[in-house]
């Protein structure tokens, strides 16, 4: 059994890999930083703020410090004019056991 020490461990990890995001818009790709990466416990969020001339959104992905895809979203969103746009990723480190 992992104790949450080690799962916490686990969460500190997973958020100190995690480097930077691309937003996929009609084609194009667009690198961005992240607006804010946080750990609490055994959870890891990752916010991305859409710039603002990025009106259409077709795909996310969360790329680690080795410059591979850990994550990826496909999500279709149109941006309301005048509204700020995140998109939060929220992963949770626990154990299965089976």
């Amino acid at each position: 059994m992992i104790r949450q020490q080690g799962l916490n461990k686990i969460a500190r990890y997973i958020e100190s890999i995690m480097s930077h995001a691309v937003i996929f818009s009609g084609g194009a790709q667009v690198q961005v930083d992240f607006y804010k990466k946080t750990v609490d416990g055994n959870r890891v969020e990752i916010w991305v703020k859409v710039p603002d001339h990025i009106t259409v959104i077709d795909k996310f992905q969360i790329l680690d410090t080795d410059n591979e895809v850990f994550i990826e979203r496909s999500k279709a969103l149109t941006r309301r004019s005048g509204r700020a746009l995140l998109e939060i990723f929220s992963l949770e480190v626990r154990e299965v056991s089976e």
